[in-house]
């Protein structure tokens, strides 16, 4: 499929995932209908993917900006853009730009009081930190994870979680890595 038979579906596919109801798992965030006027927010992160899958990166990343920014004029948390954008980074290699983000984004949860979405931020960024070599990021953000789950009894199952996937090996889905 030639670039321009991609780009037809894909804005075939923004009208319908347009109006859909989009489920983010852990952010605290159950599901948003998102209203025909942000028919462009779909559009940004669809073209944001294909630029991804040509390996375009900073293109998908300026693609990804542009959800973030509808996100937060509709008032929302841009978990999505801002996670596409730390992926966009990791695929290219740049583990610490990846965490940066990550790490903007469990600020931004934690100014909207949004604890479980800034815990698995920081957890993503504490990963990347490890990916990197840096062991004083890396104890950092598992700190930081500690004092939020510890502050609210509720969250020990995420805190359970979070150590869990810390643990996990995932080079084996990371083949560019250079130690795969």
């Amino acid at each position: 499929m030639n670039a321009y038979s991609k780009l037809v579906a894909l804005l075939a596919a923004v009208s319908v995932a347009a109006s859909a109801t989009i489920s983010w798992p852990g952010t605290g965030i159950a599901t948003i209908d998102r209203p025909e006027s942000t028919a462009t927010y779909g559009f940004h992160v669809e073209l944001g993917d294909l630029l991804t899958s040509m390996q375009r990166f900073g293109a998908a990343r300026q693609a990804y900006a542009e959800a973030v920014k509808s996100d937060r004029a509709m008032g929302w948390l841009p978990v999505e853009g801002l996670r596409r954008i730390a992926n966009a980074y990791y695929f290219e290699g740049d583990y610490q730009s990846a965490a940066t983000t990550l790490a903007e984004l469990a600020e931004e949860a934690g100014s909207l009081n949004n604890t479980e979405a800034q815990v698995w931020a920081l957890a993503d960024a504490a990963w990347l930190a490890n990916l990197a070599g840096d062991e004083s990021e890396l104890v950092n953000y598992r700190r930081r994870i500690d004092r939020l789950c510890l502050s609210d009894g509720s969250l020990s199952e995420l805190r359970y979680a979070v150590n869990n996937s810390l643990m996990a090996d995932f080079s084996v889905f990371a083949p560019h890595l250079p130690s795969w």
